[in-house]
C-alpha cells in the first residue's frame, strides 16, 4: 500500500476515534457542553475532510505522474516495448499449448 493510503487510512482512524471520543463526551455534557461538543465535532469533520481531500489529491497526482512514467517510457523504448510484449506472448504461447 502506498503511503498516501496508509496516511488517509491513520486520518480516518483517528477521525472515528475523535467521533467516537465526542459522542461519550455529549453523553456526560449538560445543554451548554453539548453546543461545545457539537462545535468541537464540527471543527473535526471539517479538519478531516480537508485532510482526506487533500490525500485524495496526493493520491491522484502520484497516479496521474506514474502513469506519464510509463508513457513516456513506452514512447522514448518503443521497440524494446514491442520486444517484452513479443516475449511475454511468446511465454503464453508456449504454456498454453504445453500438454504433459
Amino acid at each position: 500500500m502506498s503511503s498516501g493510503s496508509e496516511q488517509l487510512l491513520k486520518q480516518l482512524s483517528k477521525l472515528v476515534e475523535d467521533i467516537e471520543g465526542l459522542a461519550a463526551a455529549t453523553t456526560h455534557a449538560g445543554a451548554e457542553g453539548a453546543a461545545s461538543v457539537s462545535d468541537h465535532i464540527k471543527d473535526a469533520l471539517t479538519d478531516a475532510h480537508t485532510r482526506i481531500r487533500n490525500a485524495e489529491q496526493g493520491l491522484k497526482r502520484g497516479a496521474v505522474d506514474s502513469a506519464k512514467a510509463a508513457d513516456s517510457y513506452v514512447r522514448n523504448n518503443a521497440w524494446v516495448s514491442v520486444g517484452v510484449a513479443a516475449a511475454i506472448a511468446f511465454l503464453l504461447g508456449a504454456l498454453s499449448t504445453r500438454r504433459d
